[in-house]
């Protein structure tokens, strides 16, 4: 059901993105066809992007203008272009995305998936406005110039949404755009080291990064970062060597901030507890029935084994419904109890006494005589309670019991 202020096609959005996992390498096959200087990018920062671009559809499907959209697909076009590649490359690599979208989104019309239909062809007048404004790009985007330069890569960088710094291999800083200055609440020098940034408890995880580094190329990970005033910054990490025009390396970090996106885990895990306590809850209440026989007269019976915390639900379970009904007598029925031993037997005579003490006779039926002479050899005396082989006899003597105390 959809709820009051939601957009009819939210939920078609929703269920398209759950299969970005089968979408987004198809879509990154495509652009390392059209665009192979990309293959140097580790591919989870690829596959991220991808997916923000593939949001940028979704989300247009909702909003009335679709200008946004289509200066959003010339930047990125331009930009593909920009670090190498002819500009009809881009509006091909749109025409294949806008196929392996197409696809997902007719399995969810042919799974009669709500607003399916409206949601499909809402996507490709999308699809449409961005390959017309990447038409036009080609046709008019100047031809010289576009070559992969230190100063494009600058530019690209500093508007780039993401946090990016770059250092050289020995960590000292020689570039952090203005959304990395803004994650860091201050602004970056020039010879700071990366590490310097990492919280001290985090110096080994960044420490086993950089070996990593050098290793493999690229690291991905969770660190803190120390911000302005001693905050600390939860962030992903996604680190990779780059070749410089020098001939050297320096290392690239993109960082993400994830306060938001732990604040939601840990409020889901907040849920998750209470749903778990709450269903733990209910099976006690399911494993330690108590029943209203008559007038005065509860009964319980207990099914399974008993450890030492059912054996304490128990009793308060018995002792709450015998207080709340006022029983003058009850029934604890253990013919069900799988295992007989010296806890039980015990727990059996606490709640005797307890029961006692607030006025009511305990009955426990059951007492077959396999359970009889496990209780004699563990030399356990029933004293002050009453027993009886079976339910029906235990109901009857309660009933006795219950008219004689009225």
């Amino acid at each position: 059901m959809e709820e009051p202020n939601e957009h009819p096609l939210e939920r078609f959005c929703e269920a398209l993105e759950r299969r970005f996992d089968r979408l987004l390498p198809k879509i990154n096959t495509h652009i390392l066809h059209y665009f192979p200087a990309l293959a140097a990018v580790p591919e989870d920062v690829m596959l991220q992007a991808n997916a923000d671009g593939l949001r940028s559809y979704l989300v247009s499907t909702m909003e009335p203008d679709l200008e946004p959209l289509r200066q959003r697909v010339v930047a990125s076009s331009e930009a593909l272009v920009v670090i190498g590649g002819a500009p009809e490359n881009a509006r091909h690599l749109l025409e294949a995305s806008r196929q392996e979208v197409l696809a997902v989104a007719l399995e969810l019309v042919a799974e009669g998936f709500p607003h399916a239909r409206e949601g499909t062809l809402q996507l490709m007048a999308s699809y449409s406005a961005g390959l017309e404004a990447t038409t036009k790009m080609a046709f008019t985007l100047p031809q010289a110039g576009l070559v992969l330069s230190a100063p494009l890569l600058r530019v690209f960088a500093e508007v780039c949404p993401e946090a990016i710094a770059v250092s050289s291999m020995g960590e000292y800083m020689s570039f952090a755009n203005e959304s990395m200055n803004s994650l860091m609440g201050r602004e970056l020098t020039l010879g700071e080291t990366f590490g310097s940034l990492v919280v001290p408890a985090h110096a080994g995880r960044w420490a086993a990064a950089r070996e990593a580094i050098m290793a493999e190329q690229h690291w991905r990970g969770r660190l803190r970062l120390l911000g302005a005033e001693g905050h600390e910054v939860p962030v992903d990490v996604t680190a990779f060597r780059l070749q410089t025009e020098g001939g050297g390396e320096a290392l690239c970090c993109i960082v993400r901030d994830v306060s938001e996106l732990l604040k939601v885990e840990q409020e889901r895990l907040r849920l998750q507890a209470e749903v778990i306590a709450t269903q733990d809850a209910a099976i006690r209440e399911l494993m330690t029935p108590l029943l209203p026989l008559a007038e005065g007269v509860v009964a319980m019976p207990i099914v399974g084994t008993v450890d030492a915390t059912r054996g304490a639900s128990i009793l308060d379970a018995l002792l709450e419904g015998i207080a709340a009904r006022q029983a003058r007598v009850a029934i604890l029925d253990i013919t069900g109890m799988s295992v007989v031993d010296t806890h039980v037997a015990e727990g059996l005579l606490r709640a005797a006494r307890a029961a006692k003490l607030l006025g009511t006779e305990l009955i426990v039926t059951g007492i077959r005589g396999a359970v009889a002479q496990t209780l004699v050899g563990l030399d356990v005396h029933l004293d002050g309670m009453i027993t009886c082989a079976t339910l029906q006899e235990g109901v009857a003597r309660a009933m006795r019991l219950a008219r004689k105390t009225r």
